[in-house]
C-alpha cells in the first residue's frame, strides 16, 4: 500500500507527514530525510520528483496531456523501489499521471487545505521571482490540478486543513483509513496533536 500526503507547497504538508510519522506511518528512516522545502522526503525521491516537475515546466497544455522524456520517466522509475509506503510530495501531486504511468500505485492520498492567500504570502516572502498575486492565482490552479488527478486516476483521498482545528476529534472523525491501518487510536491522536500544534 503506498499512501500519498500532498497539496500546495508550503500548504502544511510536513506537519501532517510529520504527525502521522508519529503515529506510526513509515516516511523511511528520519535520519535519511532531507531539510528545507523537501523535509520529510527522502533524497532520492525529492530529486526523481523535482525532475520530473522540471521536464514539465513551460507547457501550455495541462500536465495529464503530456508525457514525460525519456530521461525524466527513467528518473521517476528509477526512484519508485527506493520510496516508502509513506510519501510526502507536494511535486508528486502536481505531476501525478506521469508518476502513474512511470508505475508508482498510490492507494490513498491525504490532501492539505490551506488558505490560498496564506499559501501565497508564504511563498512570496521566500521565493520573491513572482509577485503574491502571481502566488495566489497559481496557489488555486495549482489545488484543482491535484483534485483533478486524484479524480482522473480514481485514488481515494480525504482533504485535512492547515492550521488543524482546534478540536482534534474533528480529524477522527474523517475516518481515515491510513489511521485504522497503523493502529492510531483517538488518544494517541490527540496525545501527538497536541505535541505538535498546541504545545
Amino acid at each position: 500500500m503506498t499512501y500519498l500526503v500532498t497539496g500546495v507547497g508550503h500548504s502544511g504538508t510536513t506537519f501532517y507527514a510529520r504527525f502521522l510519522q508519529e503515529l506510526g506511518a513509515d516516511f523511511g528512516p528520519p535520519g535519511d530525510w532531507m531539510e528545507g522545502k523537501h523535509a520529510m522526503e527522502l533524497p532520492a525521491m525529492a530529486v526523481a520528483a523535482q525532475s520530473v516537475l522540471e521536464d514539465l515546466r513551460g507547457i501550455s497544455q495541462l500536465p495529464a496531456q503530456r508525457p514525460l522524456s525519456t530521461q525524466a520517466d527513467a528518473v521517476a522509475r528509477a526512484a519508485l523501489p527506493l520510496m516508502p509506503d509513506w510519501i510526502k510530495s507536494p511535486s508528486i501531486g502536481y505531476c501525478l499521471p506521469q508518476w502513474i504511468q512511470a508505475g508508482l500505485e498510490v492507494d490513498y492520498a491525504l490532501v492539505v487545505m490551506r488558505p490560498a492567500a496564506d499559501i501565497a504570502r508564504s511563498i512570496s516572502a521566500v521565493i520573491k521571482d513572482r509577485s503574491y498575486e502571481d502566488w495566489l492565482t497559481r496557489a488555486y490552479g495549482l489545488l484543482g490540478m491535484i483534485f483533478a488527478h486524484l479524480e482522473d486516476a480514481g485514488i481515494k483521498y480525504d482533504t485535512v486543513p492547515f492550521p488543524p482545528s482546534s478540536r482534534p476529534e474533528t480529524f477522527w472523525d474523517i475516518d481515515l483509513p491510513l489511521l485504522l491501518e497503523i493502529g492510531a487510536t483517538a488518544a494517541a491522536f490527540e496525545k501527538v496533536y497536541r505535541k505538535e500544534w498546541v504545545s
